[in-house]
């Protein structure tokens, strides 16, 4: 795949500039990614274009009270926040180099509209016109902010010079890349799947707007059950205890070997955690039930010779269900008893996601989530 030309420099580390009104923040954050990745620690009044051009991501932080700005300038030369100086340097990046802008901030209830940070990181930076949103507070980051920012830098750097927009075939080409999805039984579902999700591909021309496809990726399909699932969603269709597929994707060697050719390994594949590709699992218990990949008795059979640490669930149907804070829970719960949740943030291309009706049922904010038809 051709790549853009920042590829060369020590060691071939992806290349992160720090922004913070603080220069002593501004370092004390490039030494988490000492061995990991380049890094330019500067005040919002330092950077310059070249900075811009040089990074593969610019971590931003929010809160800019202590950056000194000239007071007679007009307020429209006085970015206010994080949010607002991202968009003044997104603007001034250079056009053919794509770069990824992100927050960090340990206020981001300030951002979130009252939502919980820790459910809705991606909402708030699709709100915000950014790649992602880091909180400061570790709790409220899925996965060690460090990881995902040098994630994230890989994934820019992947990125095509131009996309074929001319050219169907070779766009497809181009995401098979990308995601890595390579010829198998199930591709053709994996592409129905992925067309349904309307990936930003077809506008695409300079180099920059690659960056709406890493955002795609970022905040309208890893966080959701769409082509890819994450464990709880893949223990819930093999009707096992999430805990026991955690252990058996942990110590069960042979288990893994087989899953392998299902797991999600294009860009952005340890960003939120491993996620497997539902067509290829789809595909599995299809075949391995001999076609009764619904059957419960089938699926039990199956599941006995995938890995023995498998625990089966004692429910008809297992869903995956959010609490109180529309966080998935790791234990599934019965269709029959959990009503469909409609949250305002979740897109009609995923899996529904549920809650168990006697929680949807205890305060009034959660019943205005249910969905009509979980009602009647």
């Amino acid at each position: 795949m051709p790549k853009h030309g920042r590829l060369s420099g020590k060691r071939n580390l992806p290349k992160i500039l720090i922004v913070d009104d603080r220069i002593e923040d501004a370092n004390a954050k490039r030494l988490i990614f000492d061995g990991l990745a380049m890094t330019r620690p500067l005040t919002p009044g330092d950077v310059k274009e070249t900075d811009l051009k040089w990074a593969e991501v610019v971590l931003v932080d929010f809160k800019l009270t202590e950056w000194e700005t000239d007071a007679a300038r007009s307020i429209g030369e006085r970015p206010a926040d994080g949010v607002a100086l991202a968009a003044v340097f997104r603007s001034h990046s250079p056009w053919k180099v794509p770069i990824a802008f992100a927050l960090h901030s340990g206020q981001l209830d300030q951002l979130s509209g009252g939502l919980t940070a820790a459910r809705h990181l991606n909402s708030i930076a699709r709100v915000n016109n950014l790649e992602w949103v880091f909180s400061k507070n570790d709790a409220e980051n899925l996965l060690p902010m460090r990881d995902q920012v040098v994630s994230l830098a890989h994934a820019v750097r992947r990125l095509p010079e131009e996309w074929p927009t001319e050219r169907p075939t070779q766009i497809r080409s181009v995401v098979d890349r990308l995601l890595n999805l390579k010829a198998s039984k199930w591709k053709v579902q994996a592409w129905q799947h992925i067309d349904e999700s309307h990936p930003p591909i077809h506008e695409l021309s300079p180099p920059t707007y690659g960056i709406t496809f890493i955002r795609w990726l970022l905040t309208s399909i890893l966080p959701y059950p769409t082509f890819l699932w994450d464990y709880r969603y893949l223990a819930a269709r093999l009707r096992v205890s999430p805990s026991s597929l955690c252990d058996a994707l942990k110590n069960d060697r042979g288990f893994v070997k087989k899953l392998a050719p299902f797991r999600y390994a294009g860009i952005l594949n340890e960003f939120l955690g491993d996620r497997w590709w539902r067509p290829g699992i789809e595909n599995l218990l299809w075949e391995q039930t001999s076609a009764r990949s619904f059957d419960g008795d089938a699926l039990k059979k199956f599941i006995k010779r995938l890995s023995r640490r498998l625990d089966p669930v004692m429910l008809v149907e297992p869903v995956v269900a959010f609490d109180e804070k529309l966080r998935a829970i790791d234990d599934l719960v019965e269709l029959s008893e959990a009503v469909e949740l409609q949250p305002e943030d979740w897109p009609s291309y995923a899996g529904k996601p549920w809650m168990l009706r006697s929680l949807a049922d205890s305060t009034p904010r959660l019943r205005s989530l249910v969905a009509p038809s979980s009602q009647l």
